[in-house]
C-alpha cells in the first residue's frame, strides 16, 4: 500500500517486478505483459481516482495464486471515485489503459463502488517457481 502518486507507482512496479521474477517461471514476454498491465492499473489509480481530492489517498496491490489452476490474481484498489471518460475531451494517446489490460490479461474485472475501485487482473497458466532447496537439505535427502 502507498500514497497514490507517481513515486509510489514506480516503487510498487519495481517491487512487483522483483517479486514476480522470484516466484514464477515465466518467459520474458509473459512477465513483461503482466508487469505492464499491473503498471497501467497502478498508474490509472494514481492519476484518476483522487482527482477531486486535495491530497491523493492510497492505492493497494494484492496478489494471490491458485496452484490447482495456475492462476495468478492481482488486485489494484483505491478508495477514490471512478471517472467516466469523455471522448470529446480525450487526447489521442489517452484512454487505452483498460483495453490494454483486457488484451494482455486472461481476464479483467473492474468493481466500481462508492468506496473505491478494484481492478482484478487474472493470468492463467503461471508456473510457480520451485523453492530452491539448500545444499544441506539436498545432501540429507540423498543419504536418507
Amino acid at each position: 500500500m502507498g500514497a497514490a502518486d507517481a513515486h509510489t507507482v514506480a516503487r510498487l512496479r519495481e517491487d512487483f517486478t522483483r517479486w514476480i521474477c522470484d516466484h514464477f517461471e515465466l518467459d520474458d514476454v509473459r512477465s513483461s505483459d503482466i508487469v505492464l498491465v499491473v503498471n497501467e492499473a497502478l498508474s490509472n489509480a494514481a492519476e484518476f481516482a483522487y482527482r477531486d481530492h486535495e491530497v491523493g489517498d492510497n492505492i493497494t496491490l494484492q496478489t494471490s495464486y491458485a496452484a490447482d489452476t495456475g492462476t495468478l490474481a492481482i488486485t489494484v484498489a483505491d478508495r477514490g471515485q471512478w471517472r467516466r471518460s469523455d471522448p470529446s475531451n480525450q487526447k489521442r494517446s489517452r484512454g487505452r489503459g483498460i483495453p490494454l489490460m483486457r488484451a494482455l490479461s486472461d481476464r479483467v474485472d473492474i468493481d466500481k463502488t462508492p468506496q473505491g475501485t478494484q481492478v482484478h487482473l487474472y493470468f492463467d497458466r503461471c508456473q510457480r517457481r520451485v523453492p530452491v532447496r539448500s545444499l544441506a537439505a539436498t545432501q540429507l535427502a540423498e543419504h536418507a
